[in-house]
């Protein structure tokens, strides 16, 4: 059998980690596929540029300083816009959906915000370029960089798609440490089926201990054939996987392990593996793992709070009409006041009151339990069962809104009592309150709205909450925000 320098024996890969690992070539890393990307949409908005502003000399379109101005900020302001709606993220790049929708959000928040200013400032400055008739060469600028930043994702998806084919696009790993640890990462490996990795092998210590393969990948050999396998073939990453609370072995295989110009992790234990939202960083200088709520930083919170002021006062005054004849209607249906206000626990379990338009008689006996709403229940008033059944009874919550005690999306807020009732039932269930409640949420667009009559229903409910609070984005409000009048309001389940 192969040896190494020092003698230690080497068993080599199968001849299918041998051959990717000698003949694929160097492996382009994700850096240089995102700057590609990038410089090509630099390269597309210069050309819709240019080809924008050549318009005009063959359709007489006349155009200010001003307007060429406004033009080029549009166009910086949709670059910035493409990478903070995640464009250029590893994630988007590999799945043409997640980036079309990257893509789709950063052009919407630009275009709103070019609407926007054209709107308020176009007879002030005489900004003119943003008539959408094809002729303006505003209008020229939107159609040729859709059609060029679309073409520049479609090259990019084939070209990677390719590149994973030919493994150019995949890191080789090299495992240290047989035990349960690097089971978690084969088992994951052999489940998923990732195009991101090619685990070459596993080396050991205890080779008299461990088996000759987990899950189909070899033991190697010793860590000290580590050393020489990886000066003799293309590794690009090292994962420790012994337990944490081995630290005199961790550093042991540190020493060694750093000779060789490999990166070096350490893969979390089991408990780590369950967060899917774990992040490492540091804070000012001491190293840290965020294992929950690693969204609801102070920049994410302000991002939300001006969505919901921008968006929520905009709704506001183009619902109001519809909610002056709603509270007209429901003064003249059933005697009582238009508006019912509940307490309800907000962000952080804050109480705060609660705007609905009146559904039921005002006369219905008070019930401390505050019993949820049945179907055919006779406390519903006539036009209270159609203002349930659209959710059009949830349009004062915008009142909320502008308050700042509710958002536009977020976990639904429920009755107080049944907070307390759920909560000693439902592990984690005011972790739903670490964000402010919402007026639809992503339990409600996936069919979770209505009466909860059984714990079943009310755990399905916070897991779809949780979700929402652990992976929260402007992308996931705004697509509950659009699917919320294709589903919700269209739903049966509320009565």
């Amino acid at each position: 059998m192969p040896t190494t320098a020092s003698g230690a024996v080497l068993v080599m890969p199968p001849p299918r980690f041998r051959q990717f690992a000698e003949e694929t070539g160097p492996v382009l890393s994700w850096p240089i596929i995102r700057y590609m990307l990038c410089c090509l949409d630099v390269l597309a908005l210069a050309a819709s540029l240019a080809v924008a502003l050549g318009s005009r000399h063959f359709t007489g379109f006349i155009v200010t300083d001003t307007d060429i101005l406004f033009l080029c900020t549009v166009a910086a302001v949709l670059a910035g816009a493409l990478c903070v709606a995640g464009c250029y993220a590893r994630t988007s790049i590999l799945d043409y959906r997640t980036e079309f929708q990257a893509l789709l959000l950063g052009s919407g928040l630009t275009l709103a915000g070019a609407v926007l200013v054209w709107t308020l400032g176009g007879s002030a400055h005489n900004l003119s370029p943003f008539r959408l008739d094809g002729v303006a060469p505003g209008g020229t600028f939107l159609l040729a960089a859709a059609f060029l930043l679309s073409a520049n994702r479609i090259a990019v998806f084939k070209t990677t798609s390719r590149l994973h084919t030919e493994s150019r696009l995949r890191e080789r790993l090299v495992l240290v440490g047989a035990g349960s640890g690097a089971r978690l990462i084969t088992q994951h490996i052999t489940e998923h089926q990732t195009k991101e990795i090619d685990l070459i092998g596993i080396f050991d210590d205890r080779k008299d201990r461990v088996p000759h393969d987990i899950d189909g990948f070899p033991v190697v050999g010793s860590t000290d054939a580590l050393v020489s396998f990886v000066r003799h073939h293309p590794v690009d990453r090292l994962i420790i996987t012994l337990p944490w609370t081995a630290e005199s072995r961790i550093l042991a295989l540190l020493r060694k392990l750093r000779t060789v110009p490999v990166r070096i992790d350490l893969c979390p234990t089991s408990v780590i593996w369950r967060c899917q939202t774990a992040n490492v960083h540091h804070l000012a200088g001491i190293p840290l793992i965020t294992i929950a709520n690693g969204r609801l930083g102070r920049e994410n919170r302000l991002l939300k709070m001006i969505e919901d002021r921008f968006l929520g006062t905009a709704l506001f005054l183009l619902a109001l009409p519809v909610m002056l004849v709603i509270a007209l209607l429901v003064r003249a249906d059933s005697p009582g006041p238009a508006l019912f206000r509940q307490e309800r626990h907000g962000f952080n379990n804050q109480i705060f009151t609660i705007f609905k338009f009146r559904s039921m008689r005002n006369d219905s006996p008070t019930d401390p339990n505050v019993e949820q709403a049945k179907r055919s229940d006779p406390r519903v008033t006539r036009l209270g069962r159609f203002l349930r059944k659209t959710s059009l009874d949830e349009l004062p919550q915008l009142l909320n809104v502008l308050r700042g005690e509710m958002s536009l999306v977020g976990p639904r807020p429920h009755a107080i009592p049944h907070n307390i009732m759920y909560a000693a039932i439902i592990d984690e269930y005011f972790a739903r309150h670490n964000v402010k409640p919402g007026i639809t949420g992503w339990a409600q667009i996936n069919g979770l709205r209505g009466e909860i009559d059984r714990p079943e229903k009310m755990q399905e409910r916070v897991t779809f909450d949780l979700y929402y609070v652990e992976n929260w984005s402007l992308w996931l409000d705004f697509k509950i925000v659009m699917q919320t009048a294709l589903k919700v309001w269209f739903q049966k389940a509320a009565y």
